[in-house]
């Protein structure tokens, strides 16, 4: 175990210094993406290795302070081979580099930090993102590193960085997903989809953006976010409890309502919540959670509303279209696997 951390530092070495070649920084990302500890372990030997070059410390300490750390970490390794010299051209490199920095401390406290900078922001844009989806018909909850909660509804999709909660909190959505963001002012939580971001610090919130729908939605249960267009980033609205913001995907617009916010968000109950709701509405949900397509016929039907409320668990697709056709306000029919509404 200790020649595998020993050959995972050396990869890291070379990485801050700029020389690591491809498969190398293959080997690094594979062993970081296995674990949290073996991400963790890469982050913290890069602030330990380069911490005399962190800006925050270089304001804390002056440069005797610091050359005499380099000293300290050269001497640390060279008493160390002396120890071990079977292992002595394994750690020549690494001795090397240390050296060279301690002998140049000038240098490095003006460009060390970009070193470090630069191989973290490398390792961390080569590790894969971790991607979650919730199949036609299902819906999953989850717990984010930072202690957020998301359910994905069905038919969605949730992706975020391997570094999560480390310099940013950022996910991109596509599909449906309700938040219970834990509150941390100096990472805001991110939200984005194709067409529109949300940011956030610590809220409860229903995200809405699946590819074929016309609008994509925000529906705030509590606390503030911020809204805006990925296509318009100047103009910013913002939501409070209860509010709804809608966005037109082909101009861009954005108009916010009242609604019960509650509605918006008992799916992650398994229940399906039609208060005074238009038709047009009703299709996209019954679609998103059965896995249907189904199609308004009339001009008249288009333009009821209804009421209702439906236990995904224990009714079906056609208990939900029965229910709708006894307000004899809507008949449907079955062309093959299409339901028509009229």
């Amino acid at each position: 175990m200790n020649e595998l951390l020993d050959h995972i530092d050396d990869l890291i070495v070379c990485m801050l210094g700029n020389d690591l070649d491809d498969a190398g920084m293959e080997e690094l990302r594979v062993w970081a993406s296995a674990s949290e500890d073996n991400m963790r372990y890469v982050q913290d030997k890069c602030e330990l290795w380069f911490s005399a070059t962190n800006v925050e410390l270089l304001s804390r300490f002056d440069i005797e302070q610091a050359f005499a750390k380099f000293q300290q970490r050269v001497a640390e390794y060279q008493r160390s081979n002396m120890l071990a010299p079977s292992r002595e051209n394994h750690k020549s490199k690494y001795v090397r580099l240390l050296c060279y920095a301690a002998s140049l401390v000038a240098v490095v406290l003006a460009t060390g930090f970009l070193c470090f900078h630069g191989g973290q922001e490398r390792l961390l844009k080569n590790l894969a993102d971790i991607t979650i989806e919730a199949p036609v018909g299902s819906r999953t909850m989850m717990q984010l590193p930072d202690g957020s909660r998301v359910w994905l509804n069905s038919k969605s999709r949730m992706s975020y960085s391997q570094a999560f909660g480390v310099r940013e909190r950022k996910v991109k959505i596509v599909g449906e997903a309700y938040f219970e963001v834990q509150k941390n002012e100096s990472l805001p939580f991110c939200v984005e989809s194709e067409n529109i971001a949300v940011r956030v610090l610590g809220t409860k919130f229903n995200f809405c953006d699946y590819t074929n729908d016309a609008e994509a939605t925000v529906v705030l249960e509590k606390g503030k976010v911020a809204i805006n267009g990925l296509h318009d980033e100047e103009n910013i609205y913002y939501l409070k409890p209860h509010q709804k913001a809608s966005m037109d995907k082909k101009t861009g617009q954005i108009n916010i309502s009242d609604v019960v916010a509650n509605s918006a968000t008992s799916w992650t109950k398994g229940v399906l919540m039609f208060k005074d709701e238009p038709l047009d509405n009703i299709v996209k949900i019954l679609e998103h959670n059965y896995g249907v397509k189904v199609t308004i016929a009339t001009d008249v039907a288009r333009r009821f509303r209804f009421n209702g409320d439906f236990n995904l668990q224990e009714q079906t697709l056609w208990d939900v279209l029965n229910t709708l056709s006894e307000t004899k306000k809507v008949r449907y029919r079955v062309e093959g696997k299409d339901v028509i509404l009229y």
